[in-house]
This record gives structure tokens, sequence and C-alpha cells, in this order.
């Protein structure tokens, strides 16, 4: 369970640093999309580090021959070009807390999926512990009252993250138990399928529309916060990766969802944004409410 905790502390530091490295509306199309490539190459440079360090890169080679491994390349597409393309998206047009809030919901999609396809089973209270955590993080939103760029495409970008996230813990989960797959491994294939995805994807819009340069420069200036990002980015998957292995998926979606409740910290100690009370006690609900529904009491 400490790795899904671990897994949302560190997401909600990559959702603040990639909040600040704002999208200019004229480039919209492409600049998400150029992001969420750059920050998954740079994920799978950390990873290849911590495999080498480790000495977990020994079993690669053989779990990349694994039948397992264009599942978890399905669950690449899902999360890595769709979903996190899609949260980039997010996070511009609602702002850090919204796209923090809606995106968050995607264990209650992931753990219905886990139910019927992979017959996860949890007590009636860590249901209830989920769905006090849930309340709390749309009780934040309505809590929040920062300017809202466009309210229909933030949410319909934050919707289309909230299923690609779900649906990609289940079939990692899947994978893993079913081809007995290293974490580290499925991990190491999830961010460089997801990588080379979304290369694949600008080339294709690039035919269709000229390259903006400006877009190059744009990234330059914000280079730093981008490599921050995608190193916190690189430990938030690394450690829910590794949670998904342990707990399964509907505990590690919801114990990772509570960093809705970290980014109120996190944009404390980082910008001097200061909670209100009400904030404070709602990430407390949103963390707490996590963590007792992804504890396995059996253990």
């Amino acid at each position: 369970m400490e790795q899904g905790i671990f897994s949302g502390l560190f997401w909600a530091t990559d959702t603040v640093l990639i909040h600040n490295v704002s999208i200019d509306n004229s480039t919209i199309t492409i600049l998400p999309v150029l992001i969420a490539c750059l920050h998954d190459f740079i994920s799978v440079l950390i990873i290849s580090i911590i495999l080498l360090l480790t000495t977990k890169i020994r079993y690669l080679i053989k779990d990349i021959k694994s039948k397992g491994s264009k599942y978890i390349a399905l669950a690449a597409i899902l999360g890595g070009p769709i979903g996190l393309t899609a949260y980039i998206i997010a996070i511009h047009y609602l702002g850090t807390y919204f796209a923090c809030v809606i995106t968050s919901l995607y264990p209650a999609i992931g753990t219905l999926l886990a139910r019927v396809f992979i017959n996860e089973r949890r007590n009636l209270f860590q249901w209830l512990a989920l769905m006090i955590s849930i309340i709390s993080v749309m009780a934040l939103g309505f809590e929040y009252d920062g300017v809202i760029e466009n309210i229909w495409i933030g949410l319909g970008a934050a919707i289309i993250c909230t299923l690609s996230w779900g649906s990609e813990a289940v079939i990692c989960s899947w994978t893993l138990s079913k081809y007995n797959l290293k974490d580290t491994s499925a991990l190491w294939i999830r961010q460089t399928s997801a990588a080379f995805i979304g290369l694949s994807i600008i080339t294709l819009i690039m035919m269709v529309e000229p390259f903006n340069y400006n877009d190059i420069s744009f990234l330059s200036h914000r280079v730093n916060l981008l490599c921050m990002a995608a190193i916190c980015g690189a430990l938030s998957y690394f450690f829910y990766y590794s949670a998904i292995h342990k707990i399964g998926a509907s505990r590690a979606m919801a114990v990772n969802s509570s960093y809705s409740g970290f980014a109120i910290l996190i944009n404390y100690f980082m910008w001097n944004i200061i909670p209100t009370l009400e904030e404070l006690i709602l990430g407390v609900l949103i963390v707490g409410g996590g963590i007792i529904s992804a504890y396995d009491y059996k253990k």
C-alpha cells in the first residue's frame, strides 16, 4: 500500500509542475501530445536507470518476448497518448484542482471494471471508504473558485482521461497476474510503447498541418519544469505499477487517487498557495479514504 501513497504524492507534484508548463491556445493541437511524448521519453530514461541500479533489467528481455507485452502496449495507448494527453488538456482548461478532482474519480471506473472482468473483491466498509474519498474529491472541486478556461473542453478531456486510466490499470493487473511479468518490466514496456506511439501521433499531426516551430521554442524555456515533472511522473508510475502488482488494480487506483489531496499541500509548499480549512479537511478525507479502501486486511 505504501507504494500507492508514494505514487499519489509524486503524481500530485507532476500535476502541479505540468500546470506551470502552460499551453498556448494557438498550438493546442500538437503541444499537449508533444508534452506527453517528451514526458514519457524522459520517464523511460529514469526507469531504465532504476532497472540498472536494482539489477532488475535482467528480467526485461524475457518479459518483452512474453505474450503479455502486447497487452501492456495496449494499456500504454490508453494511459499515455490518450490518457496523459487528455490530462494535460484538462489541466490547461480546468486548472490543477479541477483536473485532479475529475480525473481522480478513475478508481470508480477501474474498480467496477476490476470487479466485472478480474473479480477483485473488497469489504463493504472499503467500498464506503472509497465513496467518501470520491465525494470528498467532488466537494474539493466545488470548494475551489479558480478561473476555468473552458469547462466543456476541459470536462470532456478529463472524462476521456478517467476512462483511459481506469481501463489501463485493469488491463495491467490482469496481464501481470496471468503472464507473471515483473512490474518493473511491464512499466518499462508501458512507458516505451507510450513514448513511441506518441511520437507516431505527432508525426501524423505534422503531416496534416504545418508544424509550428514556436512549440519547440515555447517548451525550451520550460524544459527544467518539464524534466522535473517527468522525473516525478516516472517515480509515480514506478510505485503505481508496484502497487498494482502487490495489492491489485482496484486498491492501487484507490490509494493513488489521493494525489488530488496531496496537490493541496504541494501547491502550498511550492507556490505558497494557502489552503482553506475546508480544503484541508477534504484533503484528509481523500487521502484517508483511499488508504482505508486500499489496505489489505488479510495480510
